[in-house]
């Protein structure tokens, strides 16, 4: 819990401990804590589309703007942005 607290995201925490994601949100749903729900800002998705145009992968991107992964391809979808496939 401290470490999520302390700004850890939940897929690090999942991959550190060797369980699923949704394990972790399960945990800490029971403790109550908060999620916390990452918002991207409009100039945080012209950065996103720019820099995955540019080769950034999903996962270097979330760590550059502090969100999760899936945050990261909800906005490039959102925004029209074809995906590549994993490992191009």
């Amino acid at each position: 819990m401290a470490a999520f607290q302390a700004g850890e995201f939940v897929d690090v925490l999942a991959a550190r401990y060797g369980i699923h994601r949704w394990t972790v949100l399960n945990h800490l749903k029971q403790h109550n804590v908060k999620r916390r729900r990452s918002r991207l800002s409009a100039v945080d998705i012209d950065k996103v589309v720019r820099l995955y145009g540019e080769g950034w992968t999903l996962e270097a991107l979330a760590q550059e703007l502090r969100v999760g992964a899936s945050t990261v391809r909800r906005a490039l979808v959102r925004s029209g942005v074809e995906l590549r496939s994993r490992g191009m």
